[in-house]
């Protein structure tokens, strides 16, 4: 019973996780045509290019979480984590090249691409190391009782500002603004492995960076953006970077 009773809170916890990843399709669905919600549907097939990178670094990370890593290992491992999420939505440059060359007939779902992949920027701290740090650390009421708040918060946000700008856009915001509140609470409930001003800095820079690459032409905005990446991953977290430069080489030599 002791071990059984863990499970389902977790097991509902996930349910309402697979509630919150929906809630926008939802939304769209109700309340647009089928026309934008075939566009919005499109948008959200794009997003599982991500998707199945943040599922691998999950479900890999919760057995390394389980291990009962030091403090200073997961911190390391939550700012490497923040740059590998900014790297990988660089793929919005690309992809938009190639539906505005090939799929012509999606460029509606562009603007709605752009706004899902940088929640998933978010999300994927959130994924990867959060969710997984809620159950390596038997935290399952703190996880379910997080999950209820989020669930209403994302039902509220969409509800909110689908009513304010009637755009299927709205919602891919709604799902970014869901995504950052979720993240600050993280930061309450896991206190000990909060994130530090360096990361909150890198994440929104990186967002206000990302927001105006996309203005730009595509290759200059994916050239600006990728070359920011990199330059503050450098500048923030330059001795994590050699740290693990450091472990890694002794690796090598062992």
């Amino acid at each position: 019973r002791e071990t059984l009773r863990p499970g389902i809170i977790v097991m509902l916890a996930n349910v309402m996780g697979v509630w919150i990843a929906t809630i926008d399709r939802w939304f769209v669905k109700i309340f647009y045509s089928i026309a934008e919600y075939a566009y919005y549907s499109f948008a959200v097939t794009m997003l599982r290019l991500i998707n199945v990178v943040v599922t691998a670094f999950s479900v890999t990370l919760y057995n390394f979480f389980c291990k009962k890593p030091s403090d200073e290992e997961i911190a390391m491992l939550r700012k490497s984590v923040l740059v590998i999420g900014g790297v990988i939505i660089a793929v919005i440059f690309p992809l938009e090249f190639i539906i505005r060359t090939y799929l012509v007939k999606y460029i509606y779902a562009i603007s709605v691409i752009k706004a899902l992949f940088l929640a998933q920027f978010v999300l994927i701290e959130i994924n990867a190391i959060y969710l997984n740090l809620y159950k390596a650390l038997n935290l399952q009421r703190k996880y379910l009782r997080q999950m209820i708040i989020i669930t209403i918060t994302a039902f509220f946000l969409n509800g909110l500002i689908g009513y304010l700008w009637n755009n299927i856009t709205a919602y891919a915001v709604a799902t970014l603004l869901t995504a950052l509140i979720w993240l600050i609470l993280c930061q309450r409930d896991l206190a000990q492995y909060k994130m530090a001003y360096t990361e909150w800095a890198y994440l929104l820079l990186t967002i206000a960076v990302y927001l105006f690459s996309n203005y730009l032409n595509i290759w200059i905005g994916c050239f600006v953006y990728v070359g920011w990446v990199v330059t503050a991953a450098f500048l923030f977290f330059s001795k994590d970077i050699k740290k693990l430069v450091e472990r890694q080489t002794c690796k090598i030599w062992q």
